[in-house]
Parts: structure tokens; sequence; C-alpha cells
């Protein structure tokens, strides 16, 4: 089992109970306990504690097993009960399980117990699930009969072979004038005015996929004849074969289609675009508001696709999708762009809606459209002002969160230790620690202010490069021994991994860059890393050097690995966030990375740990060489000099040679 199992045992005898646990984990069940011995203390487990399931002895001086059983009955009904006994007569037995008890164990034949607990368990599963499956279908059955029932849309059952309607709803009621007494006392040709031959083709196709939809006269109660849009479909009720009907009144409908004809002019003046077509899309008409937009006539249209407008940025199954719609007679509503004559898109709020001819079928499409591409354009606008509010209310929680957090930790740890000092029975000791505690706070503060002002300087643009040749492998060493004091208290080991000489390994970048970044990768790989190591390194790869710090620490959830680079984001938000910082370090060393032309990212894995990676430019061949060396120089030489780096020439200053290639046999 994957959670312990609570077991109530009630026992009197110590040696019985060990017994008994003894055998239950024998059987690999692991459990909770707890053992009572008295009627109350029964009582008050059951309701405090409450049991999986609850192990009794029969008989116990002050207490015994059918009362427990009793009460169990009352107060935990599903939870399994097991009587555990020295001996029982079978009358006792049988009256047991009569009481609900599900089953009961001799103590001289324990082998039994875990299998009974195991097929206990297992039945009141299985009891609860049937009993909850049961009330699911019976709410089920009552939300459809409501709804069936309630349903504003007209609609009735039959049966396929006598035809006769098996249930009818109100709204039916309401439409035909029949009582729902008389609707079941009824057939569906009743209804149905000159359909027989329909209904017995209809019935004919009885699969359970069968279905249809069509326009069918139908009669009413009082002989009137209303035209009905109706749907069928086959289904099975109370186990027979039979076919739920929906139909809606279309007479009005159609009477307003002739009246709509009539009005076909005002077509001609409206503000809209309007475009019909045959079924095939083949266009017939477009009125003026159509050729004013998009600069098409009537004449350049006419017989030709109606995709003649429409460009290929749309998605390929655009066109199918919406095709596959209209061609069932429903309606297309939505946005996309179509094409003017000059060329220029434009973006068209569309209707597409079928006509039907006398037999029911599609003859035409009507199509509606209304340029929205200002609207669009402003919305648009909209979003993504809107967008940048956010973020900027966003960013700004975030600064508030983290800086306000960051700045009051050591401007307390300044003020109250800045106070302690002025107490004249201070010692000199103390005076030295509370001394250095400022310092450090004061210099917490600083690196904070320093990366805001940073932050500012790359928002603001103003942040360039200085670049020149320097040697990453020295600065990585240098950078390392600043943390080798973080290494020994968080009791971790530090590991370079530097991949080429040092002769080689000079690169031209920007050189204070370089530390912050590399900086601030290490304070975060030491920050979340409680044990284990940090290690440090690169490889050359073509035309760049790809650097990269490694800790073993907590890691970095999939979804925040790009949130971490952006301003005041951290894993962590709020006053009680475990980990400190202002969450500006990497959004700066992104900021300097790529500032740099590299680029930077990271591999990470939860509880195990995290890679940073970033590249700079590198070229073997980019050197400052100079001509002439100077003797002071060239007497430390030896071999025939063929290629000679000078980084540094100042009169107070020796030259610094960085890369020579001796030829001693040239």
């Amino acid at each position: 089992m994957d959670t312990k199992l609570k077991i109530l045992f009630v026992e009197d005898n110590p040696s019985d109970l060990r017994m008994i646990k003894d055998f239950i984990l024998e059987g690999n069940i692991m459990f909770d306990s707890v053992v009572v011995e008295t009627h109350e203390d029964y009582v008050d487990a059951i309701n405090s504690y409450k049991p999986d399931i609850i192990l009794s002895d029969y008989n116990l001086p002050k207490f015994n097993g059918m009362e427990a059983l009793n009460i169990r009955n009352l107060l935990l009904p599903d939870t399994p009960f097991i009587l555990i006994t020295g001996s029982i007569n079978e009358e006792t037995a049988v009256n047991s399980l009569k009481s609900g008890a599900d089953d009961y164990i001799l103590k001289d034949n324990l082998r039994r117990l875990n299998n009974a607990i195991m097929n206990a368990l297992e039945q009141k599963r299985a009891t609860r699930e049937r009993e909850l499956a049961e009330k699911r279908l019976m709410e089920s059955e009552k939300i459809y009969r409501y709804m069936f029932a309630k349903n504003p849309q007209p609609m009735w059952i039959y049966d396929v072979e006598t035809l006769s309607f098996l249930e009818v709803n109100y709204a039916a009621v309401n439409l035909y004038g029949y009582s729902r007494d008389e609707f079941l006392s009824m057939k569906v040709n009743d209804v149905r005015v000159n359909h027989k031959d329909y209904i017995i083709s209809d019935n004919t196709r009885t699969g359970p996929k069968y279905g249809y939809e069509t326009d069918i006269e139908n009669r009413r109660k009082d002989g009137s004849i209303i035209l009905t849009e109706t749907s069928s479909h086959s289904f099975s009720f109370n186990s027979r074969p039979a076919r739920h009907v929906l139909v809606r009144d279309i007479t009005a409908q159609r009477q307003s289609e002739s009246r709509v004809r009539l009005l076909s002019r005002a077509i001609e003046q409206s503000p809209v675009c309007v475009m019909i077509t045959d079924r095939s899309g083949l266009i017939e008409y477009v009125n003026p508001r159509f050729t004013e937009l998009t600069g098409y006539l009537l004449e350049d249209l006419i017989k030709d696709e109606s995709r003649i407008i429409t460009p290929d940025v749309n998605e390929k199954n655009f066109y199918y999708t919406l095709f596959e719609k209209i061609s069932k007679g429903s309606i297309w509503q939505g946005e996309f762009q179509n094409m003017k004559k000059n060329g220029e898109l434009f973006w068209a709020k569309t209707d597409i809606s079928s006509i039907m001819n006398e037999n029911g079928e599609i003859s035409k499409y009507i199509i509606l459209m209304e340029d929205v591409t200002e609207r669009k354009a402003l919305l648009a606008d909209y979003i993504k002002a809107k967008e940048r509010a956010e973020e900027s209310d966003r960013l700004k929680t975030a600064f508030l969160h983290n800086i306000s957090h960051e700045i009051r930790t050591p401007l307390n740890a300044i003020m109250g230790f800045s106070q302690m000092l002025t107490d004249q029975e201070l010692t000199k000791d103390d005076r030295v620690s509370f001394s250095d505690i400022i310092q450090k706070s004061g210099q917490q503060l600083l690196v904070i202010i320093n990366d805001i002002v940073n932050i500012s300087a790359l928002e603001a643009g103003q942040e360039t490069c200085n670049k020149k040749s320097f040697n990453f492998n020295d600065l990585i060493r240098q950078i390392c021994n600043q943390f080798s004091i973080k290494t020994k208290e968080q009791g971790l080991s530090i590991n370079l991994n530097l991949a080429i000489s040092d002769e080689n390994a000079y690169i031209n970048s920007d050189e204070i860059k370089f530390i912050q970044i590399l900086s601030n990768l290490l304070t975060n790989a030491f920050k979340f890393t409680h044990k284990g190591y940090v290690e440090v390194g690169y490889e050359l790869q073509k035309e760049k050097v790809q650097f990269y710090v490694k800790d073993t620490g907590i890691g970095i959830p999939d979804d925040m690995h790009d949130e971490i680079f952006k301003r005041f984001r951290q894993i962590e938000v709020g006053d009680s966030r475990k980990y400190g910082g202002s969450g500006l370090g990497l959004p700066i060393s992104k900021a300097y990375v790529k500032l740099l032309g590299g680029d930077i990212w990271l591999d990470s894995v939860v509880g195990e740990g995290t890679t940073f990676y970033f590249t700079l430019p590198y070229n073997e061949n980019d050197r400052i060489t100079f001509d002439t060396i100077p003797d002071n120089t060239q007497r430390h030489l030896t071999g025939n000099i063929t290629k000679t780096l000078i980084v540094a020439e100042d009169e107070d200053v020796n030259f610094l040679l960085i890369e020579k290639m001796l030829s001693p046999q040239n």
C-alpha cells in the first residue's frame, strides 16, 4: 500500500496485540494504530482518529466486540470491522456477520488475518464506488429528464418499430397543442403530413449513428400546418430502438424570406460589403460598397472564384474548415484577411450564410464583410499598451518586494549595530564584531545600489563596452579565490576546468563586465548550493568560448528558465523568501553577455543542480602587435620570435608579453 493503514485495535491483552501486529507486518502492510480497551476510549478514537479499519477482540473485561460493532454501525458504518477472538461459537459468529462485521478471525489461526484485512478494505472500496456510481447515474438521469422536459426546443422520442410516441417535452406540447397524454397515445404519422413513405424509409435505417436533419411539414391539433426544421438521431430507450427528434417551427421564417426578397434593393445601399456566390463559390453579385472597398468591379469578379480576394496569409486549412461548415447549411462568423485589387491587405469581419432552395438544399451563399482593419490596429495597440502596463506593474511589484526587503535588511543592521556602538559598556571584541557587521551590511547595500545603477544604465542604453585583450584563465582563478571563504563556510568544493593553456587564454572583450558576469553566476551557485561542489570552466568552440558555472544545488524549475533572466524575477517571491537577492544579477549578466556579442542560457534539474552557460566571441589571431619591442623586453626572450602580443605599454609599467611563438629550428 502507498500510504499507511490506520488501524483501531480493541484489545486488552498486550501479548495478543503484539502477535496480531507482527502478523500484519509480515504481510507487508504498513500501518499506524490506536489501541483502546473501554467503551469511552473506543468512541473517542472513532470520532478523532477516523480509522481505516477496526480489529476488535470479542471479550474484554468492560467491553465486548458486539458492542464495538454496534457503535461502528452507528458512527462509521463504512469502516471495515473484523472480530479477532480466542474462541467463538457458530451462533455468535453468524450474528456478528449479520450485524455487519466483515469477518472474524480466531487468534490461533491468524494466518488468514492479512487476507481478511485486504478483502474487507477492497469490499468496502468496491461498495463505495458502486454506491457513488449509482448515485451519479441517478443524478445524471434526473438532470437529463429535467433538461429534456424543460428544454425550449420542441422534441420527442418515438419507438422505431411501432412509431408510437414514448416521451414528449413541454415545448412540443405548447407548439402542437396536444397534451402529453394525447401525444403518448399517438403515432408519429399522426403529426406528419404526407410523409408515411418517408417514415418507413427513415425507420429502416436504425444504425446507432444514423441521423438526419431536414424540413418536414407537421399538422397541429387545430389542423394548421407548420413547416419544421427537424433533426433525428437513433438511440436506445428502455432497451428498445428509438429515435430522438428535435423540431423547430420555421413557418414564419419561410414567410419572411419572401419579404426579404422584396427588400433586396436595400443591399445596394448597405454600408456593409455584400457578395453572393453560387454553392461552388463562383461570384454572382457584389454591392457598391464592396467595389468601393476592394476596387473590384462586378465584371472583374463575375463567374470567378471568391478566392480571388483571399490571400495566402490565412492558414491552409482555413478555407477547408470554413467551407465544410457552410456546406452543411451552418453560418460561419469570424475575421480574416482579404486582399484589395491593388494588393493591399485588409481585415474583414465576415458572416457567411447559405440560402436554401424550395427543396431545402443550399443554392447560394451570402457573404457580408466589414472592414475592421483600423479597429483591429487600435485593439492591437490597446492590447500591447495594456500588456506593457501590466508588465510594468508586475515589475514594480517585484521591485518593491525584492528591493524593499533587501535594502531594509542591511539598513536595519547598520542602524541597529551603530546605535549599539554608543553603549559605553561594550567590550573591545564586541565593538570590533559590531563594526564588522556594519561594514558587511554597508557592502551588501552598496552591491544592491550598484545593481540598480547598472540595470538603469542598461535600460537607458548608456552602457558601453571597453574591450581589450586579457587572460581569462587568470581572471577565473582570481574570481574563484575570492569565493574561497564561502567554500569553507559552506563545506563545498570549487573545481576549475581550464581547457586551454595560459599562453592561449586571451580574449578581446570587456574585462570588468566579464568579471561581473562570472561573479554573479558564482554568487548564485553558492547561494543555492548546500552540499556538493561548484565548477567553473569552459570549452573552445568555433570563433567563441563557451564558459559555464555548474553547481549541485536546488535546481530551477523548467517554467522559470526564462523568468529568472527578467528584472526582479526570482524563484521565490514575497517577504518570506528563504534566499536573498535583488533579482538583478542574472538580468545584468544577460544584458552584458548580449552587449559583448554572446548568448547565455541554462540547464537544470530540480534537486540535482544547475549549469549556466555563456559564450563570448573568440579569435586566437585577434592580437595587438608591435613591430618594435623595447630592449628591456627583448633580453628576456630566447629563440626567434615570430609572433608577439603586447597588451600594456606605459613608462611606469613593464611590458607584459602575452603570447610568443619560439621557433628554435627556424
